[in-house]
């Protein structure tokens, strides 16, 4: 059960994520945020396929400077802004920008309509420092689990893995050193990928009345 957005292109089955979550909220970095009332979408299936970064041994300027987040999200914005208007929120969000080979190490604030999903909003895993893998600018705003998933399971019906938004760092496969990016796999596991593999596209959104 779920929402159909009919934007002309994706045409998806929106899944309510939660309620309210971004109000009067207090971020990973203790900072508070108020984006209002509304309803946390994601949908059903991953909406698009990309990589997270061209070259397959080089990190990604953080998670804004992602492919995903400066081309893929953006015309996926473009379609569901011709349907859904005012409605969809423009969103406080934390994002990390910069990343070495022990994941993400600075971030800042900005602001955006669509984000892929933290960790902690798919399994509530906590973060720890700079270095470990799993930081504070990984998380951000997005910093609770999503309702939706203590009922549901967070890797696709059909399968297909698909891309978190936090930087993995480097990692060794085969002998040959890779930069990773933490996804869900396609069996539910929660590991580093190859930046430079195809990965599902994933989006939250937060919409209004």
């Amino acid at each position: 059960m779920g929402i159909v957005i009919q934007d002309g292109t994706y045409n998806a089955t929106w899944e309510i994520a939660g309620f309210d979550i971004f109000s009067k909220r207090q971020a990973a970095d203790g900072t508070t945020i108020d984006d209002g009332y509304g309803i946390a979408l994601i949908p059903k299936t991953s909406l698009a396929s990309s990589q997270m970064w061209g070259t397959y041994n080089q990190m990604p300027a953080g998670y804004l400077g992602c492919t995903p987040m400066q081309n893929t999200l953006s015309t996926i914005q473009t379609k569901l802004e011709a349907v859904l208007g005012s409605h969809l929120v423009t969103r406080n969000v934390y994002l990390s920008t910069a990343a070495n080979d022990n994941g993400s190490t600075a971030g800042k604030w900005t602001t955006a309509k669509l984000t892929l999903l933290s960790l902690t909003q798919l399994d509530g895993r906590s973060w720890g420092s700079v270095g470990s893998r799993y930081c504070v600018h990984d998380v951000g705003e997005a910093n609770q689990k999503l309702p939706l998933f203590n009922y549901e399971r967070y890797w696709l019906p059909y399968r297909e893995w698909y891309w978190t938004r936090g930087m993995y760092g480097k990692f060794t496969w085969n002998n040959t050193i890779y930069a990773g990016s933490w996804r869900v796999s396609s069996d539910g596991f929660v590991n580093g990928g190859n930046v430079s593999d195809s990965g599902g596209v994933r989006p939250l959104i937060y919409v209004k009345a």
